[in-house]
């Protein structure tokens, strides 16, 4: 009797035909990619594998990938082909002049994210070392944001002290460094406030993906069962029929 998952790989390559990659498809690898972040890792290294890997794994699990799996390399290379075309097709907008670009579709705007994370954020080698670095940048931005309101506030008394002094003075005053300072200290609350929603939002995916797995996990059960069911009835119908063939030799030969 053949296996389980012979009798299933058989069948879908039966109904579903070679491989296509869709526009869902490319949606769910997206997400995956977006999540897992393996473009971060240098190419060729053991990281950068190690995440491919379990992004073929997650895109897997969801219905649309079940019937014809994708491995490591399948979904590094469409990756990196979504991303080429897009990078042409931002190129040739920029060069075009007096043209309204069409919005960006979802997989558009996830690419660019993408693309913004990579102009961004320098390759990594593992989860660590990552931890250190936003810890590292974390106390860089409250460092500055201390400094500069201290400045802020020095700035502020020395020009209450010398507001009676001459024009010369008034050119050594420190107000033009006072508002640099100012426009400083907005980038490290807005760099907070795009992580803590960067952070939400994988967050939520996270949830997400769970729920999506816990729903895929009963589907195989169910068809693992139905399965075993239709085994087991072909199964009885055999010995049936082999049972049936024994009892009319035997009636045979008793005449």
């Amino acid at each position: 009797m053949f296996p389980a998952n012979f009798l299933n790989q058989a069948y879908f390559l039966a109904i579903s035909g070679p491989f296509r990659w869709t526009e869902a498809r490319n949606t769910v690898l997206l997400r995956e990619v977006l999540t897992l972040e393996p473009f971060l890792y240098k190419i060729g290294s053991k990281e950068a594998g190690q995440k491919w890997t379990a992004t073929a794994e997650m895109v897997n699990r969801y219905n649309i990938f079940r019937e014809i799996p994708r491995d490591q390399r399948s979904v590094r290379e469409q990756f990196n082909k979504l991303l080429k075309d897009f990078k042409r097709k931002i190129n040739s907008e920029e060069r075009a002049s007096g043209i309204n670009p069409d919005p960006l579709s979802e997989n558009e705007a996830m690419l660019e994210e993408i693309v913004e994370r990579m102009d961004s954020t320098p390759l990594k080698n593992d989860n660590a070392e990552l931890g250190k670095k936003e810890e590292n940048k974390r106390k860089e931005a409250l460092d500055a944001r201390d400094k500069a309101m201290t400045t802020w506030s020095k700035a502020g008394k020395s020009t209450d002290r010398d507001s009676d002094s001459d024009d010369e003075s008034e050119c050594d005053k420190p107000v033009a460094r006072r508002g640099r300072k100012r426009r400083s200290t907005s980038d490290p609350f807005q760099y907070l406030a795009e992580k803590t929603a960067k952070e939400t939002e994988m967050r939520r995916e996270e949830l997400e993906v769970k729920k999506q797995e816990l729903q895929m996990q009963a589907e195989l059960q169910k068809q693992q069962f139905d399965l075993q069911q239709a085994q087991i009835k072909q199964m009885l119908e055999n010995q049936t029929n082999t049972q049936n063939l024994v009892l009319a030799l035997i009636n045979k030969i008793a005449k």
